[in-house]
């Protein structure tokens, strides 16, 4: 038999998801999801263990999960391929862009609870026909995301090589 402590969550999340819709259960109960400016040039912590970063070498000053693999295609090329493989994700959008700093963010919801997790990329070019990401995943809520954000992003990056290896 649940206990009662088992069921209270369980009744909150059906009724938030009955009255507002599944995507604002986790804000209705804990917040809006703190979406800070990603500056990569000012990375200079460990990575939490609901985190997961990748930087170019030289980009980021603290500890990362490892660094950036390079492409030889432009950044430009490496962005448009990005873009096309974050939009074949199920329950992923673009929350923003900005062109200057070739730097977005993307919002993907996990597909039964709905969690929201925030992943940024920044391309880099390295060379006239080389480049290169700083990429950081992390969810908003709870203290471990027990990897989701490392296996989200070695799998991108794996559909990226494939993408511009085409």
């Amino acid at each position: 038999m649940m206990g009662l402590a088992a069921v209270l969550p369980l009744v909150g999340y059906v009724a938030v998801a009955a009255v507002k819709g599944r995507d604002a259960v986790w804000p209705t109960l804990f917040g809006p999801p703190e979406r800070h400016a990603v500056v990569f040039e000012d990375w200079d912590r460990e990575p939490a263990s609901n985190e997961y970063i990748l930087c170019p070498a030289g980009l980021c000053r603290g500890e990362t999960h490892g660094e950036a693999p390079e492409f030889a295609v432009p950044a430009a090329d490496l962005k448009a391929a990005w873009e096309r493989i974050v939009a074949s994700k199920p329950h992923t959008e673009r929350l923003a862009w900005d062109e200057a700093a070739m730097q977005g963010d993307w919002e993907v919801r996990t597909p039964v609870l709905r969690f929201p997790d925030t992943v940024t990329a920044r391309f880099v070019p390295l060379a006239e026909d080389r480049s290169t990401l700083a990429v950081f995943s992390r969810s908003h809520y709870g203290k471990s995301d027990l990897g989701t954000n490392g296996r989200r992003v070695t799998q991108w990056l794996d559909d990226l090589r494939a993408e511009v290896a085409a």
